[in-house]
């Protein structure tokens, strides 16, 4: 039951084979009624659940060739299952086989004067793929830039501070709030 990533060179194809394969199944459930779209569904919840040592150990597996890869440990943590979100995923599948069921739905329409009828109603919307990667790279150039502002942040507080204490002791006034805006200061100049 594992879905483990083939070789990098093969990924493409495997990818694409998956997306090939769902557009085929798509077609066919476009077809099929709400009662029979809610069984499979509410079947699907029960597989879960009735495999969830399977997929529990074909996840083990998926994470020990993961790690051997190098990927970072919040990747791992996201694609990390445990009894508590397969549960989670099959209480998801329940939950979606309760909603109304939108397909053919008409949201509106109108008849012309010719007598043709439009309408403009809810249709299956097909697949859609999610492709999940690691950007590492672009975390730690946030981390840093934010460690940098910090230390910035930090540097001016001080100059800030031994301004301020420069003045108290040569007795000038301190002023440690902003001024405000030049048509408040304006104001007061005019009273």
């Amino acid at each position: 039951m594992s879905v483990q990533a083939p070789a990098q060179e093969g990924l493409r194809q495997a990818v694409h084979d998956a997306a090939r394969r769902a557009r085929v199944a798509a077609r066919a459930l476009a077809t099929l009624n709400t009662a029979t779209k809610n069984r499979a569904l509410h079947a699907a919840a029960d597989s879960v659940l009735a495999h969830v040592h399977e997929i529990l150990a074909a996840n083990a597996a998926d994470l020990d060739a993961a790690r051997a890869t190098g990927t970072p440990d919040a990747i791992l943590d996201r694609l990390a299952l445990n009894p508590r979100r397969v549960d989670g995923i099959a209480a998801g599948l329940r939950q979606v086989a309760g909603l109304p069921d939108p397909i053919g739905e008409v949201l509106r329409g109108r008849t012309l004067p010719n007598g043709l009828q439009i309408r403009q109603q809810r249709v299956p919307l097909g697949v859609v793929g999610y492709g999940l990667r690691g950007q590492a790279q672009r975390h730690r150039r946030r981390l840093r830039l934010d460690l940098e502002v910090r230390q910035r942040r930090a540097a001016a507080r001080q100059l800030v501070g031994r301004a301020v204490q420069r003045r108290a002791r040569h007795g000038a006034p301190c002023r440690t709030r902003r001024r405000g805006s030049a048509a408040r200061r304006r104001a007061a100049a005019a009273q």
